[in-house]
């Protein structure tokens, strides 16, 4: 016959598995970023974004423009899509530059080429615009 000793429950059961309280999931930054952005109208953000992008343009330094922005009391995560969503004139302005310069520079020496095989005379390759056009158009294109 069993006897009728008292079992103890915490032996008798197998060990309990403790409860994980959920931590809260921190918003990833590009979610933090669309609740801020949130918190300000499209219009504010818009014009946000065109005076980062026309101080950018008038060479003001990247640096000055996110210190001045913090100081008003924007957040890291504002500045940086109005950033973002301003672009690089400066990239902009070196790849049109440097198609522009390509261009004068391929133009020249094909006409000069050109008139030169036709008649017979001296032709010019015009090396310096091709190059500098080149190198402005890679260094536009890598930014």
């Amino acid at each position: 016959m069993p006897s009728a000793e008292p079992v103890d429950d915490a032996e008798s059961e197998e060990p309990r598995k403790k409860k994980r309280k959920r931590k809260k999931r921190k918003a990833a930054p590009h979610e933090r970023a669309d609740y801020e952005y949130e918190a300000l109208s499209h219009e504010d953000f818009e014009s946000l974004a065109g005076g980062v992008r026309h101080r950018l343009s008038q060479g003001e330094s990247e640096g000055s423009i996110r210190t001045s922005l913090l100081a008003q009391g924007y957040s890291p995560n504002v500045v940086n899509q109005a950033f973002a969503l301003s672009g690089n004139p400066r990239k902009n302005s070196d790849v049109t530059i440097g198609i522009i310069l390509l261009a004068i520079g391929l133009f020249l020496t094909v006409v000069t080429y050109t008139a030169a095989s036709a008649s017979g005379g001296v032709y010019i390759i015009a090396t310096g615009p091709i190059a500098f056009g080149a190198v402005r158009l890679i260094r536009g294109l890598s930014r």
